[in-house]
């Protein structure tokens, strides 16, 4: 699984399949004051991009991976997550 809440923090990490979406859906609208970590994640389906367009939630980081730099233009990136 790809998506883990602990404390403030949705990370999502490594490989983010279909599965995912329901996934963060779900822990999003459980935790919607929690700061998203996108740092880890190595690939994302679709349908999590999708999931983090439309909820809109504060991201602390972009990908590390330069293949997935054309998403940040598409996130609310904060400076950092010790805010969180």
């Amino acid at each position: 699984m790809a998506v883990e809440t602990q404390d403030k923090v949705i990370a999502l990490v490594g490989k983010c399949p279909v599965d995912d979406a329901e996934r963060l859906f779900t822990a999003l609208e459980a935790h919607p004051d929690c700061m998203v970590d996108l740092s880890k994640m190595t690939s994302l389906h679709t349908a999590v991009l999708q999931v983090l367009m439309a909820r809109t939630p504060r991201c602390g980081a972009a990908p590390e991976d330069p293949e997935l730099a054309w998403i940040k233009p598409l996130l609310t990136l904060e400076p950092t997550l010790e805010n969180a």
